[in-house]
This record gives C-alpha cells, sequence and structure tokens, in this order.
C-alpha cells in the first residue's frame, strides 16, 4: 500500500528535506484527512476500512510530522478519531491514534503562548 511504502521511507529520515516536508507530507495529509472522511460516510467496506486502516496507520505513525497541520483541523480530527475508536476491535487503531492525538495536541498547546486558541480548544474537548 502506499502509505506503507511512504511510512517505511519517513521512518528511516531523522529530518526531512523542507521540499519533501513541504511538499510531500502536505498531500500525504490531504489523503488521509479524505480517506478519514470517506471512511465516516461509507460505513462497513471492507476496501474503504483497509485504505483507511492504512491511512490512520501512517497519521500515527508520523503525526510529529504533521502537527502543523494537525492543529488547526484538530476538531475534525478528533471526530473522526472518536467515530473510528468507537467501532469494534478491527478498529483499535483508531484507539491508539486518538490517544497518539491527544498527546501532540497536548504538547501543541503546552509549547503555545497563546491563551485564545488554547480556550477554543479546551472548551471543544469539554461539551
Amino acid at each position: 500500500m502506499y502509505f506503507d511504502a511512504l511510512a517505511d521511507i519517513l521512518d528511516g529520515i531523522v529530518e526531512p528535506l523542507n521540499v519533501l516536508k513541504d511538499k510531500r507530507l502536505s498531500d500525504s495529509y490531504k489523503w488521509i484527512k479524505d480517506l478519514g472522511q470517506c471512511n465516516k460516510q461509507q460505513g462497513d467496506d471492507e476496501r474503504v476500512r483497509t485504505v483507511t486502516k492504512s491511512a490512520i496507520d501512517f497519521l500515527y505513525r508520523h503525526m510529529n510530522l504533521f502537527q502543523d497541520l494537525l492543529y488547526p483541523d484538530c476538531m475534525y480530527w478528533h471526530d473522526i478519531l472518536r467515530h473510528l475508536s468507537l467501532k469494534t476491535t478491527t478498529y483499535n487503531y483508531g484507539q491508539r491514534t486518538l490517544k497518539r492525538f491527544y498527546q501532540v495536541i497536548g504538547q501543541i498547546l503546552t509549547n503555545q503562548n497563546s491563551n485564545e486558541s488554547e480556550i477554543l480548544v479546551v472548551r471543544y474537548y469539554i461539551k
């Protein structure tokens, strides 16, 4: 699968080149985001489930690389990953990715100085 191959390549890269980071990660992020939404809409189709699992696993393995893209969409990702984590055991990757997502968002908020964005995110998760 494409995401598995890209994940293996990124595993070997300690510090991605700016060109790779800007172009490939941005494109990959858009694909992962689209696939996450597709899974939520199409339900239990085996092909969709397999591709989504690969995409979410890719996101899980390299979430730190996507953190600049994840934070603006944190509410979207929270909904998608929470939806996946509520599925049966075949979706256990949703639970571990959701846990990792919380860790990354928490780290971003810890490192930020902006109280406005922090309050917005905290209010979202508390509701």
